[in-house]
């Protein structure tokens, strides 16, 4: 029994929104500190 099947459309929906929201300020964050830019180029 896989996560998908526990869960209704309308909360998977929500889910992924929050996911792909907290992701891109998580991002957005990161990608604007240039000590995170270093140590990835490094």
């Amino acid at each position: 029994m896989g996560f998908m099947s526990l869960t209704s459309p309308e909360l998977q929906a929500q889910l992924e929104f929050w996911f792909y929201r907290v992701g891109g300020y998580l991002l957005l964050n990161v990608m604007d500190e240039p000590a995170w830019l270093a140590l990835m180029f490094c």
